[in-house]
């Protein structure tokens, strides 16, 4: 539970960072095998984490746009 915690307060820029030394870790092949699983068990949540980032940055995006074109139809519409 904690990890998943450790996780969420990551940065998007700080999770990419972390993925790339695991991506590194795993093409490099002198990892045992449960510790690649651990690895790839890691990078999969990372992913998800940034995926999760990215989904509300679009979101934050899309409803500033909306407020935009809202206050620009605000003004036609007098």
């Amino acid at each position: 539970m904690t990890n998943k915690t450790t996780q969420d307060n990551k940065s998007y820029e700080a999770a990419v960072s972390e993925l790339e030394q695991i991506l590194t870790q795993l093409e490099n092949n002198q990892l045992p095998l449960e510790e690649a699983i651990k690895q790839f068990e890691s990078g999969v949540a990372l992913i998800k984490h940034c995926q999760n980032i990215l989904d509300h940055t679009e979101q934050k995006i899309k409803g500033l746009m909306g407020d935009e074109n809202s206050d620009e139809n605000s003004d036609i519409a007098f």
